[in-house]
C-alpha cells in the first residue's frame, strides 16, 4: 500500500457527532456480559423454549436474531468481545435447537443448519453468520460452514435445487431437502393473525374471508388445496438464497457459487419477462410460473398475495441484483428491480396528496373487507376511511398504502445513483408522516428504520442528522437497558422473540455514518457501503479507538468523509477500505486543496492526536473482485 495520507487539521471545537460517536460505541462496549448474564445459560443455550415437550418448526431464526448485529458491531469497531460471543452464541444456539423437536420426527438443526423452513425466516436468521463471515473471515470453521451451508442449495444431492429446470423444489427448504413433509394436506387452521393477512387463495369453494376457515370442512379443504399448489413450488423469496451463495463466493472465489447465482436468478428474471414485466411469485417443477396455482403468476408463499405482499419479495429481488452487481460490475443488473416499482407506481393512486400503492395482488373482484393491520395505518383526516387501503381494489391489485417499504428503493438508489430512483423515492413521500424529515420513533427489530431521513441528508437536507440519529441511537441504549433492569418477567412465559426485543445494539446509524451506506436488507442482505476501516495499531477491522467517521455526502463516483481524531496526546493510523468487500477502488482523495491520486482499493490515514480530515474520496465503483479480505495481517 502505498498511498498514506495525514491530516493537518487540529481540533479546537469537536463535532457534536463525532463526540456523540465515540459515546455510542463506549456505552454499547460495556453491555453484553449484561445480557448473555441475564437472558442465555453459561454454555450460550437460550431460555427459551422452557418446555421441554415443545416442538415446532418456527423460531430458530429468532435465536440467531437476537444478536444479529453483534460480530457486525466489532466490524464497525465495537470491542473484540463481541466477536467472541457472536461465534459462541452461533455455536451454541446450533447445538441447542440439534436438540429441539420439529413435530416431524427430526430436530429443528440438522448437520449443522436449519432443516427446513421458508426464506424470509432463513434470511432473517442468517443475517448473523453473514456478519461472521464479514468480521472474521479467516477463521476456518467459519469457511466451512459458508462452503457447507451455500452447498445444501447447490449441489443437487441435497435434494433442494433442480440444476436442469434452475428451480427449487418447494417453498420450504433446508438441510433436509425440500421440505414437502409440511405440506401434507393437513387442514389449515384459523389464527388471529388472518384477521389481518387475509388468505392467500381466494378461489377455494366457500372460503371467502379468514371467518371461513373456523369451518372445520372448509378448513380440510383450504388444507388440502394449499399443500398441493405450494408442495412443488418454488416462490420469489427463495431469490434471497443468493445472499447465502454470494457469502460462500466471498470465502473462496469458487466459480461454482458465482454460476449458480446467474443460473438461478436469471431464471427468474427471465419468468419476469415472459409476464409481461411483473415478477411471479412461483414458479412449478419445468421452471414455469403458475404450474402449481392454475397458470397464475401469483399465490407463492410469501409472494404478492401471502402473507405481506411485495415488501417482502421485493426485498429478495433486490439481494439477488445486488449480488449481480457485485459479479458483474453493472449497475443495470438493478433493472428488473426498478421496473416491478414502476409497475406499482401506474397503479398507485392519488389521494389528498399522497400516492397509495397497492401491496398485493389476487384474483379480481375475490379479496372481501377484512381488518386494517399493525403495518397499515392509514394518515388519518376528517371524513377518511381509516380502510381505505383494505376496501380499495383496482384490476386484482389491492391492499393500498403510502409505500412504507423504503429500505429497498435505498438499496436501489444507492446502487445505482439513478436520477430515476431518487425520483421515486422523492415520489413515495408521504407528507402526513414526514419520516424524511423526522426520525421514526415507531422502531424496528433491529432499532433502524431511518433510512428516508438518512437519505434525505444524504440528498443534501436534514444537515443535523449525524446529531439526531447518534443521540436517538443512545436513546435506544438506555431504553434497552432501563428494560432490563426493571424486567420481572418471568422466563418461564419467555416468548421465542424475548432476546430481540431485549438487545440493546443498534448498528443502523453508525453503518449511515461511518460507512456512507444503508443497512443491509433485514430479511438477509449483504452489507453494501462505500467505506470500511481497519485498525493499523490494533490490526483488526473498524474505526480505531477515539475516532469518529462522518459520510456527508453520496455521488455518483465520489463521496465525503470527515474522520476526527478525539484522543488529546496519541495519533491513530487506520486504513480506509473502498466497500465491504474491496469492490470498490479509490482513484484519488482532494483534501486541504490537495489532490492525491490512489489507484487502489485501499488508503492509509494518519490522524494526528485532536485532528480531523475531510477528504473528497473519488471511486470507480464496482470495479473489483469482490471478496472477504484484510489489507492488514492480524
Amino acid at each position: 500500500m502505498s498511498v498514506k495520507i495525514t491530516s493537518s487539521t487540529r481540533v479546537g471545537d469537536p463535532p457534536l457527532w463525532a463526540v456523540l460517536q465515540r459515546k455510542l460505541i463506549s456505552i454499547m462496549n460495556e453491555t453484553p456480559e449484561l445480557v448473555l448474564e441475564r437472558y442465555t445459560k453459561p454454555n450460550g443455550h437460550m431460555l427459551w423454549p422452557s418446555d421441554p415437550n415443545h416442538a415446532d418448526i418456527d423460531a430458530l431464526d429468532d435465536m440467531y436474531e437476537s444478536f444479529h448485529n453483534w460480530p457486525a458491531f466489532y466490524f464497525i469497531g465495537g470491542d473484540e468481545k463481541f466477536l467472541k460471543f457472536a461465534h459462541k452464541q452461533f455455536d451454541a444456539i446450533t447445538e441447542q435447537f440439534a436438540s429441539v423437536d420439529t413435530g416431524y420426527g427430526n430436530p429443528v438443526v440438522v448437520d449443522g443448519y436449519e432443516q427446513g423452513y421458508d426464506w424470509m425466516h432463513q434470511g432473517e436468521g442468517n443475517q448473523l453468520f453473514y456478519a461472521l463471515n464479514l468480521a472474521d473471515p479467516k477463521n476456518p470453521k467459519t469457511i466451512e460452514r459458508a462452503k457447507h451451508f451455500a452447498d445444501i442449495y447447490v449441489e443437487e444431492s441435497f435434494g433442494n435445487y433442480d440444476p436442469v429446470n434452475k428451480v427449487m423444489k418447494c417453498c420450504y427448504l433446508g438441510s433436509m431437502g425440500a421440505g414437502k413433509r409440511f405440506l401434507d394436506g393437513s387442514p389449515w387452521k384459523y389464527e388471529s393473525h388472518l384477521t389481518w393477512l387475509g388468505i392467500p387463495f381466494h378461489d377455494v369453494p366457500g372460503v371467502v374471508t379468514p371467518d371461513d376457515i373456523k369451518d372445520p370442512e372448509k378448513s380440510a379443504l383450504y388444507g388440502k388445496i394449499r399443500a398441493e399448489r405450494l408442495r412443488d413450488s418454488d416462490t420469489a423469496v427463495n431469490m434471497s438464497i443468493s445472499s447465502l451463495v454470494m457469502n460462500a463466493y466471498l470465502q473462496t472465489g469458487d466459480e461454482k457459487y458465482k454460476n449458480w447465482i446467474f443460473d438461478y436468478i436469471g431464471a427468474w428474471f427471465k419468468q419476469a419477462e415472459e409476464n409481461n414485466g411483473i415478477m411471479p411469485d412461483n414458479r412449478g417443477p419445468s421452471g414455469k410460473f403458475g404450474e402449481c396455482m392454475n397458470g397464475k403468476w401469483y399465490g407463492g408463499h410469501y409472494g404478492w398475495t401471502w402473507p405481506h405482499g411485495g415488501g417482502i419479495f421485493m426485498e429478495a429481488i433486490a439481494m439477488a441484483c445486488e449480488s449481480e452487481v457485485l459479479l458483474t460490475g453493472d449497475v443495470k443488473k438493478m433493472d428488473i428491480l426498478r421496473s416491478q416499482y414502476a409497475i406499482l407506481r401506474e397503479k398507485a393512486i392519488e389521494k389528498d396528496g399522497v400516492l397509495y400503492f397497492p401491496n398485493k395482488y389476487s384474483d379480481p373482484g375475490a379479496v372481501q373487507e377484512y381488518e386494517t393491520g399493525p403495518f397499515l395505518t392509514m394518515p388519518g383526516k376528517t371524513g377518511d376511511n381509516p380502510k381505505f387501503g383494505r376496501l380499495l381494489e383496482k384490476d386484482g391489485w389491492y391492499e393500498f398504502m403510502p409505500y412504507h417499504w423504503c429500505a429497498t428503493p435505498t438499496h436501489l438508489w444507492y446502487t445505482t445513483r439513478d436520477e430515476r430512483d431518487k425520483e421515486f423515492i422523492l415520489a413515495i413521500r408521504d407528507p402526513n408522516k414526514p419520516d424524511y424529515e423526522n426520525l421514526r420513533m415507531d422502531g424496528s427489530k433491529y432499532l433502524g428504520g431511518q433510512d428516508a431521513l438518512w437519505l434525505n441528508f444524504i440528498l443534501g437536507n436534514v444537515p443535523n442528522y449525524p446529531e439526531m440519529i447518534m443521540e436517538h441511537n443512545i436513546k435506544q441504549v438506555y431504553t434497552r437497558l432501563e428494560k432490563i433492569y426493571n424486567d420481572t418477567q418471568d422466563p418461564l412465559t419467555y416468548t421465542d422473540s424475548y432476546l430481540q426485543a431485549r438487545n440493546p445494539i443498534t448498528i443502523e446509524g453508525l453503518i449511515h455514518l461511518t460507512m456512507g451506506g444503508p443497512h443491509q436488507l433485514y430479511n438477509g442482505g449483504l452489507l453494501q457501503v462505500s467505506l470500511c476501516y481497519f485498525d493499523v495499531e490494533r490490526k483488526r477491522p473498524g474505526l480505531p479507538e477515539d475516532v469518529a467517521a462522518c459520510v456527508s455526502e453520496i455521488n455518483d463516483d465520489n463521496v465525503l468523509v470527515t474522520l476526527v481524531n478525539l484522543h488529546p496526546r496519541f495519533e491513530r493510523k487506520l486504513i480506509a477500505q473502498a466497500g465491504a468487500f474491496g469492490e470498490h477502488e479509490f482513484v484519488k482523495a482532494e483534501y486541504d486543496g490537495v489532490e492525491t491520486e490512489i489507484c487502489d482499493k485501499h488508503v492509509e490515514i494518519t490522524l494526528k492526536a485532536a485532528s480531523s480530515i475531510t477528504m473528497r474520496l473519488y471511486m470507480n465503483r464496482f470495479k473489483n473482485n469482490p471478496a472477504y479480505q484484510w489489507p492488514i495481517e492480524d
